[in-house]
């Protein structure tokens, strides 16, 4: 009903905000492990856990694209306590995405060193995430969730300095990887403009 489907909401809220980065302003790290562990308690009430799964995803998905998670490895916390109370396949896609945060974290330094290596350097700080298609609760697309519709999805101009990066990492990855095939979904990504033609710099 709409009374238990609140409750099931809040609590996906409420390991949201113990996993973000923001908590760890107030709280040590064991502080939040226990926090971790009375979500767990929580979470053994909740009677559907396929919605809690939905939900949960969802928030997962935007801490890791967003950067805003407080570790992976709390992350990791948190989905093994899931995978003790409803098995491995339930936590499965989650773990997916962790894996590919790993990945990218790896292939983004890969790249460095191969620019490195080529006596290049890129006019931005560019790094990316390789997500696989159907693990991620979003249109491998246009990055729009489950409910909302591509067509809404924004068209985005890339910059040119980006456009140069973009290239060189295409030509990196089709290199490394044969017969895979690659997508910029744009809606997802973000950045950080620096302002530094006054005497204070902004971001």
């Amino acid at each position: 009903n709409s009374i238990s489907r609140l409750i099931l909401f809040q609590l996906v809220r409420h390991a949201d905000h113990i996993l973000k980065r923001v908590n760890c302003k107030n709280n040590s790290l064991s502080e939040i492990e226990d926090q971790l562990r009375n979500f767990i308690d929580l979470f053994k009430y909740v009677d559907d856990k396929d919605l809690f799964q939905r939900f949960y995803s969802k928030k997962l998905a935007n801490r890791l694209i967003h950067n805003t998670s407080v570790s992976i490895e709390l992350e990791e916390v948190a989905i093994s306590g899931l995978k003790d109370r409803c098995g491995y396949e339930y936590t499965s896609p989650l773990q997916r995405m962790l894996i590919d945060m790993k990945v990218s974290d790896d292939l983004t330094k890969e790249f460095d060193q191969h620019l490195e290596n080529k006596n290049e350097k890129l006019n931005v700080v560019f790094s990316v995430n390789i997500l696989q298609s159907g693990a991620w609760p979003f249109s491998a697309n246009t990055g729009a969730s489950e409910e909302q519709s591509d067509k809404n999805a924004p068209d985005f101009n890339v910059p040119s300095d980006l456009a140069v990066c973009i290239d060189k990492f295409k030509t990196f990855y089709n290199k490394k990887y044969s017969g895979r095939r690659l997508r910029f979904v744009f809606p997802l990504s973000n950045g950080t403009v620096i302002l530094s033609h006054t005497p204070r710099q902004y971001t």
